[in-house]
């Protein structure tokens, strides 16, 4: 589309920089809630929380610490605000004691928690109605008097029960009032040190200073054009140390951070402020409640003015205005900045979800060929691999097993390039040491055997030896009828893989066709895809049509896709069998794998009884039909499918497909034609609820920056509970039929401006940008649209433009930013991206903080968005079945 075309940063006022100060706040003030007497300056902005805070800090309380329903232990909490953490004094009277982590630094704190809100609590709750149950007067512990606190990565917790429900209180509000300060604190000192980086490699000549020229180059690589006149009055009032006489003016590190803010002036953020002030231009509680419970969504329809005073004295950075009770556009802005105001739910950062459901009804974070970190035929093997994507909250790693030397099973993609590591080495090195690191939840491995039976004993021995306790060895019961849940089974690790088992009879398949290998991609940009076909296609690589493959695009001999023999096909190339985009899963009977020789001829290898009794609740088996799966199948056999076939089971068996989802898992990986290590569009599959789509964690694209924006989700644990359309039985389901109009929301995204928006790698021109908003999610519901361009202004680009998305699926949604470069003579240039879940989008003024294809964060880069949504009243029926 076309696009136009706005001006570049607006010309300044005369003395900018005392202007600015007026109105904002003085610098010295900027990123320093925490001065050098971090004591001194935490009691200065907790005035109303001073005395608890002194008596937790030098006295502390006795608190009960819970692991169980049996098991408290009394010991003496405290804060230690000097270096800034909570702590407990230990027993020393058990030698184990030391076992138990004894602090927490409060920047290591997630959520704090009051109630019985936790996994332990949970357990006391369900003993305490026991216990009530028997015993009418048993009074039992009070719940008021209980609280906890997540922490970490693992989302560990401390739950802790106070001697009155007044101490649980005091803790609670201090924990979170502290809590509040901290992460102020980190926002602001992230975005100094950022300009200081900045500052320090713009100092060509490494004294310490700036010169004007100097000054024009750094401003530029900020995003920021201006008329040289302009720039010069900026600097000439940041310069308070005049160079000697004769000398070139030059701006020290402060000088120049000085000048900077003074940059910060924001119209469209003052236009909000001014709009919410009183008559005298004062904001004070009341003005902020009152904009709070009107713009900013459920979250604070119940908020207080002292909650708002409470906010004052959180984020108003000047010490005059803070003792007026008054809050500046600076503070105000800090408050927008901060977590609490940012677009995505803060409370889906932890784990929120029900975990008690069967495993079938989660999303999973599932990695393909973990091994890899390159390319699939020549890239490199290692234990990195599993490391990484186990600290990126994969919960289902892939080993490829082969014969290796001196009785060593080895893992690499079979007869390529890519190098051989030892079998032992990935449980010892990766899975048993980070199984668990970034999430308690279960860990699933996926073997793609190609092991002799020998070979098969020693994996087995090597996963029993290794793994120890964390492997799940509990055969399932034949007349269960779902599997377990995430939370029977946490901190458990379970082996998919083939299973000497019962007998299934298997009706005749035809054997005339292979299954299809897409295209190669060439991972060009996709600007020009046509969007009749898939409208979400656009956001893949060009000449990835993964999402449109069908039976019809099946190679075939005569096609020339395929070697050819005397005697019709000449047998698989030598590579394992999954990356020839057959099903690994799907040999001639169970109990059997697939053996590649050294000459590639294909044998039949039974599965080894050692490795087998390992196999319980995942086990993999062929897949015959829907209807098989129905009456003959168990809900602990699955399938693994490619793509391709995948595609074509959503266009002819979409609802079947959902059905079997519903029971039983399936995995899904990406065609061998992706020799790249390229990926297909997960969100297609998910839309039928397939758990376990595998991806090329290796590969930074969209289609992993989707999977990523998922599992954020929850807790980043690795489990996303699917809605229930996708689990609930009484419900039906096609992601390929149009829902009724009556169902949904329309949801409104008003794009006001954006802030420091980064250039792509290697370019040093002022970028252009524009954004690219999205709606990804069942077909019915894709949407794109585009704000116009804004000329030679990355650093605080002003859009001001709505968009209306009507959403009829809502619970499948997705919310897609992304800012790209305009270009007149090329490719527009990708630059900062954002995506969620749309049930985890915060309405109201919200912060969007932009991260690259990976999701590492692009600090300080931002969106500032209203986002307002509506829901319709009717949610309609689907086959005649009411969808809640």
């Amino acid at each position: 589309m076309a696009h136009s075309r706005r001006n570049k940063v607006s010309p300044i006022p005369e003395n900018p920089i005392g202007n600015f100060l007026h109105r904002y706040h003085d610098h010295n003030t900027h990123g320093t809630v925490f001065r050098q007497d971090p004591i001194r300056d935490l009691l200065e902005n907790s005035k109303e929380f001073e005395e608890a805070i002194k008596n937790l800090n030098e006295d502390g309380s006795h608190l009960w610490k819970v692991r169980g329903p049996s098991k408290f232990f009394r010991r003496k909490f405290s804060l230690d605000l000097k270096d800034m953490h909570m702590k407990y004094e230990p027993t020393s009277k058990s030698p184990c004691y030391k076992k138990h982590k004894q602090n927490i630094e409060l920047g290591e704190i997630v959520e704090i928690r009051q109630g019985w809100k936790t996994d332990t609590f949970n357990k006391i709750e369900a003993s305490e109605a026991k216990k009530r149950s028997k015993k009418k007067d048993y009074r039992g512990t009070d719940e008021n008097r209980c609280f906890s606190i997540i922490y970490g990565t693992r989302r560990d917790t401390w739950d802790l029960i106070a001697p009155t429900s007044e101490t649980a209180e005091k803790w609670v509000r201090a924990l979170n009032h502290l809590l509040s300060l901290y992460r102020s604190r980190e926002e602001k000192q992230g975005y100094e040190r950022w300009l200081r980086k900045q500052f320090t490699a713009a100092d060509m000549d490494k004294n310490k200073c700036l010169s004007f020229p100097e000054t024009l180059r750094l401003l530029k690589q900020l995003n920021i054009e201006m008329d040289e006149s302009d720039v010069k009055k900026l600097f000439r009032e940041a310069n308070v140390r005049k160079s000697k006489p004769g000398t070139p003016e030059v701006l020290d590190e402060d000088e120049f951070i000085k000048m900077y803010f003074a940059l910060l002036k924001r119209p469209d953020f003052e236009n909000l402020y001014d709009s919410i002030a009183e008559p005298s231009g004062s904001v004070g509680a009341r003005e902020i409640c009152e904009f709070l419970k009107r713009e900013q969504g459920d979250d604070f329809t119940s908020c207080t003015e002292e909650d708002c005073a409470q906010m004052i004295k959180i984020y108003e950075p000047v010490a005059e205005m803070k003792s007026k009770g008054e809050m500046s556009v600076s503070g105000f802005l800090n408050m927008l900045l901060s977590p609490q105001f940012d677009i995505f739910n803060a409370r889906h950062k932890v784990v929120y979800q029900e975990m008690k459901h069967p495993l079938s009804h989660y999303f999973i974070a599932s990695s393909h060929n973990t091994y890899l970190v390159g390319n699939q035929l020549s890239g490199t093997s290692s234990v990195e691999g599993y490391i990484d994507a186990l600290k990126r909250g994969c919960r289902c790693c892939e080993l490829d097993c082969w014969d290796g030397e001196n009785g060593e099973p080895i893992v690499y993609h079979g007869f390529t390039l890519t190098n051989k590591i030892l079998f032992k080495e990935i449980l010892s090195d990766a899975i048993k040491p980070y199984a668990f690191v970034a999430s308690r939840y279960p860990l699933i491995l996926s073997l793609e055997n190609h092991c002799t039976e020998e070979y098969q004993m020693k994996m087995a021995e090597h996963l029993k030896n290794i793994l120890g306790d964390m492997l799940y060895l509990v055969d399932p019961d034949e007349n269960m009828e779902f599997l377990p849940s995430p939370e029977e089974l946490q901190g458990k690790i379970l082996v998919k893989a083939k299973k000497t088992s019962r007998k299934v009879k298997e009706p005749a398949l035809p054997n005339t066709m292979i299954p299809p290998p897409p295209a190669l991609d060439d991972d060009k940009d996709e600007e020009n895809k046509s969007p009749s076909k898939n409208r979400d296609i656009d956001f893949l690589p060009k000449g990835d049509t993964s999402s449109d493959t069908t039976a019809n695009s099946i190679p075939r001999v005569d096609d020339g896709l395929l070697p050819k023999s005397s005697q019709g096909w000449a047998g698989p190339p030598k590579a394992s069998m999954e990356s020839l985009g057959d099903d690994s899963d799907e040999s001639e009977a169970d109990e059997t794998i697939d053996y590649i020789d050294g000459v590639g001829v294909t044998k039949k290898k039974s599965v080894s009884n050692d490795l087998s009794s390992l196999v319980n609740l995942i086990q993999a088996v062929k897949f015959h039909s829907f209807e098989d799966c129905r009456q003959h199948r168990k809900c602990y056999e699955m399938s693994s499918f490619s793509e391709a076939k995948t595609n074509n089971f959503i266009i002819t068996s979409g609802e079947a497909l959902v059905e079997y989802n519903k029971r039983q898992l399936s995995r899904i990986y990406p065609a061998g034609s992706r020799t790249t290590s390229s990926n297909f569009n997960p969100i297609d599959y998910w839309n039928v609820g397939c758990q376990i789509v595998a991806l090329n964690y290796q590969t930074e694209d969209i289609p992993n920056f989707f999977n990523y924006a998922l599992f954020t989700n929850n807790g980043s644990c690795g489990y996303v509970l699917k809605p229930a359309i996708l689990r609930d039985p009484n419900l039906k389901f096609d992601s390929k039929t149009k829902l009724p109009k009556d169902r949904g929301l329309t949801l409104k995204v008003r794009l006001i401006s954006g802030q420091h928006i980064p250039k792509a790698p290697g370019n040093s021109e002022v970028v252009d940008p524009y954004v690219e908003v999205k709606i990804l999610g069942i077909e019915q519901d894709r949407a794109l649209r585009k704000t116009e361009v804004v000329n030679n202004n990355g650093f605080n680009p002003v859009w001001n433009e709505t968009f209306n998305f009507r959403v009829y699926c809502p619970e499948l949604a997705m919310l897609y930013f992304r800012v790209k470069d305009y270009s007149n003579s090329g490719t527009d240039m990708h630059l900062a991206h954002f995506a969620s879940p749309l049930g985890s989008i915060t309405t109201g003024y919200r912060h969007v903080h932009l991260v690259t294809l990976k999701g590492t964060p692009m600090i300080p880069s931002t969106l500032f968005v209203h986002i307002t949504v509506q829901n319709h009243a009717a949610e309609g029926a689907m086959n005649g079945s009411p969808i809640k």
